[in-house]
């Protein structure tokens, strides 16, 4: 055992190389004063081939190396408590801020519950458009409502005052026989009747789903009602023609509006028409296209707005309280369909209604 003199009297727990190979390897030597050791060994031989092989070992103390290892821990748990400080803090930035649209939606639906606003006002995030969007879609559904069934009621009460006037001077009329009165009374107040009747079934259309199951065969409903015309107006032996290209069609909504959208069209062309009234019917992709013409006088083109408009009256001599195409106009609006009025072909007025929703009976 050969020594460096800087050990003085102390020998080193040397380990040796168990496989006697050549490669180094490091351990740690305790023992040493106070003082561990880091030692460094390694197996040499030298060139010739019969000498025996022996063992190198370097050893320096640990002490400036774990003042170091400390050094950098201190500084690394330094830093890593400033990292996790500013990592907190962008947390509840990020929090903050991410939760803004949240609390101006907030505010939004206390501005909406208030009254202060009818819409959901403001710029939201892309997640969040949807959601607003699909929300005012359902409140701007509901105003409409509201505003139809307000329409109704006013329709309603203008309906009724007319036959509670006339029983009002009938009571005062003292020329008036006994039996007279009593057939005037039961005609005002079977009119009053029909007009609450058609008020509560268009109410019920209001509250409509925009999903609507309902299926209605149009030909055969379209068929009924010219039946019935046939009888109310026997008297001008009208010709009412139907054409249809597709018979199958349906129409995606319930029998009794249907029933009404062309009962008042038709009603109103029969009234009008010299000698026929025409009515086609086709399919336009998803949609189904009904077009109700007369030969009558026809109608002023610059008078096609208000005649769909409620109450609007344009001949004071024909029967009638002005409401037909307003109903009709309010009906197929509710389905999402349209109305529009021309000069038909035969001279006359020339309605054309577009119902969405047609399905076939063969899909």
């Amino acid at each position: 055992m050969l020594r460096s003199r800087s050990l003085w009297d102390q020998t080193l727990a040397i380990r040796g190389s168990k496989n006697q190979s050549d490669q180094p390897f490091f351990y740690e030597i305790t023992g040493v004063g106070q003082h561990s050791l880091l030692a460094y060994s390694k197996t040499v031989s030298l060139e010739d081939a019969q000498s025996t092989p022996f063992t190198l070992t370097v050893a320096v103390d640990r002490s400036p190396l774990d003042a170091e290892i400390t050094l950098f821990s201190s500084e690394i748990r330094r830093y890593l408590f400033i990292l996790a400080l500013a990592l907190l803090m962008i947390l509840i930035m990020q929090i903050t801020i991410g939760l803004q649209p949240l609390e101006a939606l907030k505010k939004a639906m206390i501005r909406l519950k208030s009254g202060k606003s009818s819409m959901i006002e403001g710029e939201y995030p892309t997640e969040f458009n949807i959601l607003v969007k699909d929300f005012n879609t359902v409140l701007e559904q509901n105003q409409q409502i509201i505003a139809r069934a307000r329409a109704q009621a006013g329709n309603l009460a203008h309906a009724i005052k007319t036959p509670l006037a006339v029983i009002q001077n009938a009571v005062n009329d003292n020329n008036l026989s006994k039996e007279a009165f009593k057939e005037l009374v039961l005609q005002q107040t079977q009119s009053a009747k029909e007009q609450v009747e058609r008020s509560l079934a268009k109410t019920k259309t209001l509250a409509l789903n925009p999903i609507v199951t309902t299926r209605t065969p149009i030909l055969s409903t379209i068929q009924s009602v010219v039946r019935v015309m046939d009888k109310l107006h026997s008297d001008k032996s009208l010709l009412i023609k139907i054409e249809c290209s597709e018979p199958n069609l349906i129409f995606n909504g319930e029998a009794h509006d249907l029933q009404e959208i062309i009962g008042n069209v038709l009603d109103n062309a029969c009234k009008w028409a010299k000698s026929i009234v025409n009515i086609h019917i086709s399919n336009k992709e998803n949609f189904v296209e009904i077009c109700i013409e007369d030969d009558g006088v026809g109608l002023n083109p610059a008078k096609f707005d208000l005649a769909l408009k409620r109450g609007m009256k344009l001949d004071e001599i024909t029967p009638g309280s002005g409401l037909g195409l307003s109903i009709v106009s309010e009906l197929v609006e509710l389905y999402g369909g349209k109305v529009s009025l021309n000069q038909s072909s035969f001279g006359g007025l020339s309605i054309t209604l577009v119902l969405p929703s047609v399905l076939s009976i063969n899909s």
